[in-house]
């Protein structure tokens, strides 16, 4: 039981991967289970010590305008430019917005094109939505899924003459 309880403490993946197998084999005593996570922990540590990244810190550093300095005229003068890319940025869109609709008038609501139901006996006579016979056959109670005539009225003849190609 304590081993199960120190290896489900262990929160480290890669120490509890080293530490699985002394844990399995339950022959150690206490002690040298200590001794040895001890060990695998200190690994541990020194690996990623190792292997951290060592960050460089930039100290900010503030700089103060004057209000009546050249430097705010400059900066008047780019905000200026800025809003007229801006404003000729939007504008650009708008014209390409125009161009897209007009040369996609028809994408916009695709009808899709239907099958007409029943066979053609029965299309021909206006009467495709009430057709209730087998479309291969012309019998009543099936479909043409379900017919047991033998055929292929709009297939491969290959097939009906069975031919080795067409098993």
């Amino acid at each position: 039981m304590f081993m199960h309880s120190v290896s489900s403490g262990l929160s480290d993946a890669d120490i509890r991967q080293e530490m699985k197998p002394l844990l399995l084999h339950g022959k150690l005593s206490d002690e040298k289970l200590f001794e040895k996570l001890n060990q695998v922990v200190y690994r541990e540590m020194e690996r990623k010590k190792k292997m951290q990244h060592k960050h460089h810190f930039v100290t900010p550093v503030e700089v103060k305008d004057e209000p009546g300095a050249s430097g705010s005229t400059e900066k008047k003068k780019e905000k200026k430019e800025g809003n007229s890319l801006y404003e000729e940025v939007q504008l650009l869109k708008l014209q390409v917005a125009e161009i897209h609709q007009a040369l996609t008038p028809g994408r916009q609501n695709p009808t899709p094109q239907l099958r007409q139901r029943g066979c053609s006996k029965c299309q021909q006579a206006n009467k495709g939505d009430t057709c209730k016979h087998c479309y291969k056959c012309g019998k009543f109670g099936h479909f043409a899924r379900g017919c047991r005539q033998t055929g292929n009225d709009q297939g491969s003849p290959l097939r009906d003459e069975g031919s080795p190609a067409a098993m």
